[in-house]
């Protein structure tokens, strides 16, 4: 009996030793051994990861044909919007000119290069589009700053046009040929008007740029892993001079790196495009390829006005309008663009109701991540935006005299990206092995409970035996 009940005894006793100290042990043990793999040095996997992203991205663009306008100039008809596309681009991100910083950031350019996937598009290039000349539209939002219509007028009365003609290829990336750029350009010492373009498109001048989307500075998570990926600048900026106050801040991450347990109502990121961070909200948790993530969206608080959300006051720095767009304007040459959410989801009724044509859909339109909580890695992205013109008649500008005052839809584009079944399969090992670890060790220590009591149980039996068989009176 002794030498049993010993052993019993003695494997308890392990079995609460080892799997109670690992219990307590094994959160710190993971929580370093991810915080080799995460953080960002030259020897790390997530930095090889990072520099050349390797997760399959698009970018899907859809573009606004007009179909009556003419009405729209002489009869202030509302504009017959028809979308067109989409026209489906695949995306490559890969980092240059990296350089290490002394106080635990890295800074670096992007290049992103995009390629035409006519088996995934609705559509050709060669696709016209007839919409408002955004050169000529600009020039007039000139005005007030330059301080004279007369300058105005002389470039528009000879050079403008209120509508252009143009094909999608041109639109996007190819650019397009206009008057008004050639005039610019010439007569910049006699206008004082800066172009930095020879041509106009959105994305005109950005395919395989290293410079466009300007130098980040972000946090490598060494030594501290909450700061993996957050912001510390851009182009030199801790805050930009597009806005005021605490909306001036670079704050957030730069969208594809985020802390590991990341399990907030909130998440933030900075959108260079925009010059500016974004703030979005928890949903839901949704499955990718068997990983569970937590869905954040940008929603409405975004787009809405000043009197709707007062935080959004120092984002607008001239007349703020009803809730549904953001101005970009000072982060874009002084263009009159404004964005919102694709279709104007989410938008004051004020905006779809100037145009025809919109059919705003949560599945469709929503700007959204899907991030995995123990590695912050992104699961699933479905960035949506919409690019606006503000159409509005000037008193003393010619070409825009009698024009109707509406915000006129350009394009919507989505940036997608979801994580490959083979990454995903990579990404369950960490995450199955603090499951599995917290639940053996867990087992274990119960496991040594459980012997511990069988041990006591037996003692306990054996002496009340050991009781039964004494006599109750013994005889000196």
């Amino acid at each position: 009996m002794v030498r049993p009940i010993f052993i019993l005894f003695g494997a308890a006793i392990a079995c609460i030793v080892v799997g109670g100290a690992m219990s307590w042990l094994w959160h710190p043990i993971f929580h370093n051994i991810l915080k080799a793999q995460l953080q960002l040095t030259e020897t790390s996997r997530s930095f090889n990861l990072w520099k050349e992203t390797p997760i399959p991205m698009f970018i899907e663009f859809h573009l606004f044909n007009c179909t009556n306008s003419e009405e729209v100039i002489k009869e202030h008809a509302k504009p017959e919007l028809v979308e067109l596309g989409p026209y489906v681009f695949s995306e490559e991100h890969s980092k240059v000119n990296i350089t290490w910083n002394e106080n635990a950031t890295i800074s670096f350019n992007q290049i992103r290069r995009w390629h035409f996937l006519p088996e995934m598009s609705n559509g050709s290039l060669d696709d016209v589009v007839v919409n408002l000349n955004v050169m000529s539209l600009a020039v007039a939002h000139m005005a007030p700053k330059i301080g004279s219509s007369l300058v105005i007028n002389l470039i528009l009365d000879k050079n403008g046009v209120i509508w252009s003609n143009n094909t999608v290829g041109d639109l996007l990336f190819n650019g397009c040929e206009d008057k008004i750029l050639d005039f610019l350009n010439h007569y910049e010492p006699l206008t004082h008007i800066h172009i930095p373009f020879d041509k106009f498109g959105w994305f005109y001048m950005r395919n395989e740029s290293w410079s466009y989307d300007g130098n980040f500075t972000m946090y490598t998570g060494v030594p501290f892993l909450e700061k993996l990926g957050k912001m510390d600048s851009w182009n030199n900026f801790t805050e930009v001079p597009y806005y005021d106050s605490y909306c001036a801040e670079v704050n957030g991450t730069a969208g594809e790196l985020w802390p590991p347990y990341e399990e907030g109502e909130q998440i933030t990121m900075f959108v260079s495009d925009l010059c500016r961070s974004l703030t979005m909200d928890y949903e839901e948790e949704i499955s990718v390829h068997g990983l569970t993530g937590r869905k954040y969206v940008a929603g409405r608080k975004v787009v809405a006005s000043p009197d709707e959300n007062p935080e959004n006051g120092c984002f607008w720095r001239g007349n703020s309008f009803p809730s549904g767009i953001i101005d970009v304007s000072e982060c874009k040459n002084g263009a009159p663009a404004y964005i919102s959410y694709p279709n104007f989801y989410l938008a004051d009724k004020f905006y779809p109701e100037k145009v025809v044509g919109m059919k705003p859909r949560k599945d469709l339109h929503e700007f959204q991540i899907t991030l995995e909580p123990l590695t912050g890695v992104p699961l699933d992205v479905a960035a949506s935006l919409q690019i606006n013109l503000h159409l509005q008649p000037f008193e003393d500008i010619h070409l825009y005299k009698d024009v109707p005052d509406l915000f006129m839809p350009m394009l919507w584009f989505t940036q997608r990206a979801r994580i490959t079944e083979d990454l995903a399969s990579q990404l369950k090992v960490p995450v199955l092995a603090l499951i599995v670890g917290t639940g053996t060790f867990f087992g274990i220590l119960g496991l040594g409970l459980f012997l511990a009591l069988v041990g006591i149980l037996i003692v306990l039996r054996h002496s009340l035996r050991g009781a039964e068989g004494a006599p109750l009176l013994r005889n000196e």
